[in-house]
């Protein structure tokens, strides 16, 4: 979301931006202190006295952008500092509360026929609700990645899945291996999360007759390193219950295409509301044989 605040008319609106986030020097955290109009750390404040704060500043409008995630203060909005106050972005469902007004979404992610089960009002963006930010992908440095460094295979196809291992679940897994088996050259390159979950992937795996080998596992990286990387991946396989978020925006922006199934809330429809917004609905999947059909085509049309 970085560069959402670069792009703000700071003719017509002051940005105030109050962060209880620890100063960890990023790229982020400079960007966004250096593009609004007043940065505040509140981060040794509590509930009350950050939300006199706001309160005093005369902010008109609202913005959460944590909702019901780690280290959230929603005790802060719940005191209703400002007026008119929005959900966005990080908790991708409704707050169920009745201290925001408005959340943000769009004709995918909240279809109108949803609106029943929002407590707040829905805000319609014209394309995606997902702000991106490509400045990082221009300011990278040239790829010092190669297929080999990776350890991936030279001449196979290379599906990825760079999602939280908590997104992947029993029947997803399954059908990514009926990928594999379609695909016979190809293998799947999932980010290294913890050694059991590896052991468990790899296991299921081979229950499912696919040779473990076929699943490839990184580190983690630095953002611009990992952008680097992902360019060498052919397609990405997206995660069904909860989507990829910021990870189907970075393979998109890297090239890579993303298959998705939409689902029917929003966390399961963010992908499907991105590629809508890039022209790539053919990439919108409905069930798993669609989903499946679309991944192994994908493969299909790199050997022709």
């Amino acid at each position: 979301m970085a560069g959402l605040f670069t792009h703000h008319d700071k003719r017509r609106f002051r940005i105030h931006c109050y962060s209880w986030g620890e100063n960890d020097g990023s790229y982020f955290r400079e960007t966004i202190e250096n593009s609004c109009s007043r940065f505040s750390d509140i981060s040794k404040m509590g509930f009350v006295d950050a939300a006199d704060m706001i309160h005093r500043d005369g902010v008109d409008i609202l913005v959460d952008l944590k909702g019901f995630t780690r280290n959230n203060r929603m005790e802060i909005c719940a005191l209703k500092p400002a007026p008119i106050q929005i959900a966005y972005m990080n908790f991708n469902s409704t707050s169920g509360s009745e201290f925001f007004d408005y959340i943000i979404g769009d004709t995918i992610v909240t279809p109108k026929d949803h609106q029943d089960g929002f407590s707040e009002k829905i805000i319609y963006m014209p394309h995606t609700f997902m702000a991106t930010d490509t400045a990082l992908l221009r300011n990278a440095p040239a790829s010092a990645s190669s297929r080999a460094t990776e350890g991936l295979p030279q001449d196979s196809f290379v599906y990825c899945c760079f999602n939280q291992f908590y997104k992947i679940e029993p029947l997803l897994f399954e059908h990514w291996m009926e990928i594999l088996r379609k695909s016979e050259k190809s293998v799947l390159w999932l980010l290294h999360g913890n050694d059991s979950a590896v052991r468990n992937l790899k296991s299921e795996a081979e229950r499912h007759g696919i040779d473990s080998r076929r699943l490839i596992f990184s580190e983690r990286a630095n953002k611009q390193e990992h952008l680097c990387r992902l360019q060498l991946a052919d397609a990405a396989l997206d995660t069904r219950v909860y989507n990829g978020h910021t990870t189907t925006v970075d393979a998109l922006l890297c090239g890579v295409p993303v298959v998705t199934m939409m689902g029917k809330h929003f966390a399961s429809r963010v992908s499907a509301s991105l590629l809508s917004a890039i022209g790539l609905n053919e990439l919108v999947t409905t069930d798993f044989c669609e989903y499946v059909d679309a991944a192994t085509a994908l493969c299909s049309d790199s050997n022709h």
